[in-house]
């Protein structure tokens, strides 16, 4: 009988490590999943800082070369 329970407890405690030893990869799994969306996430606010960055840029330009216009219809106007 005590050969039985001792089989008995020794199939549980291999149960519980196999049982834990799954957890513990589900859990690595998990981890990497959520490493990989925070590094996507970082990655899409740099992209949207960069475009946003570049849409001022443009902005800029325009600007200027508006002016630049101006200017240069403002010249052609005194040479007239």
């Amino acid at each position: 009988m005590n050969q039985k329970s001792e089989a008995q407890a020794n199939k549980m405690e291999l149960q519980q490590r196999e049982a834990v030893f799954k957890l513990n990869d589900e859990l690595r799994q998990k981890d990497e999943k959520i490493r990989q969306f925070e590094k996507n996430e970082k990655r899409g606010q740099i992209e949207k800082e960069k475009n946003q960055n570049q849409q001022e840029q443009f902005a800029i330009l325009q600007e200027k070369l508006k002016n630049i216009q101006t200017d240069r219809d403002l010249i052609e106007k005194e040479k007239m």
